[in-house]
């Protein structure tokens, strides 16, 4: 059986998928774990600003990846709007889908 990735595991992905979006140069390291990916209201923002085509590229990645409904009851992205929360939302859906898998340990270097 497969270990559940970590929750820095799941934070890794993300940006490493919020920068091949964005492209321009920006790395997965350039982008902060509480940093805002995206304004409410689709306005400019400080941080990633994704625009909404990227927003759902991205939640579909996602999606597909960890296999989960990306949106939510709610049907919006306000509980992705950072890195943090988008690993947070995936992990808890993980462990409520296999709660007695073991989270994989993170590399230690």
């Amino acid at each position: 059986m497969l270990a559940r990735p970590s929750l820095d595991d799941i934070r890794l992905r993300i940006k490493e998928l919020v920068a091949d979006l964005k492209g321009d140069g920006l790395r997965p390291e350039d982008i902060g774990d509480h940093e805002p990916l995206f304004d409410a209201d689709w306005q400019a923002c400080e941080g990633v600003a994704i625009d909404s085509l990227e927003a759902l590229e991205l939640m579909l990645a996602l999606a597909n990846e960890y296999d989960f409904e990306p949106l939510g009851d709610e049907g919006n992205y306000s509980q992705l709007a950072t890195v943090d929360e988008a690993a947070r939302r995936i992990m808890a859906v993980l462990e409520q889908r296999e709660p007695d898998v073991k989270q994989r340990e993170p590399d230690v270097k």
